[in-house]
């Protein structure tokens, strides 16, 4: 990044951090819910052809996927 443009981005993420955190705790009607995620949305990805599900965990089969994926980036 050039330099005289550092000062800009760092008022610019010190703005955004401070109106993120302003947004999350204005909230109070908030629920929590739990991290539940599904493999179908990864069967339109290209590495899906190469990297079979074969009966993996989800998060090691994502993980596999997602080396696929930087492998062949670029």
């Amino acid at each position: 990044m050039k330099s005289f443009l550092r000062p800009v981005a760092r008022r610019y993420r010190n703005w955004m951090d401070r109106w993120e955190s302003e947004l999350c705790f204005r909230a109070t009607d908030r629920v929590v819910r739990p991290f539940d995620f599904g493999l179908e949305w990864s069967k339109a990805w290209p590495c899906s052809i190469v990297v079979p599900l074969n009966g993996s965990h989800p998060i090691e089969y994502v993980t596999r996927l997602n080396e696929c994926a930087v492998r062949n980036s670029g």
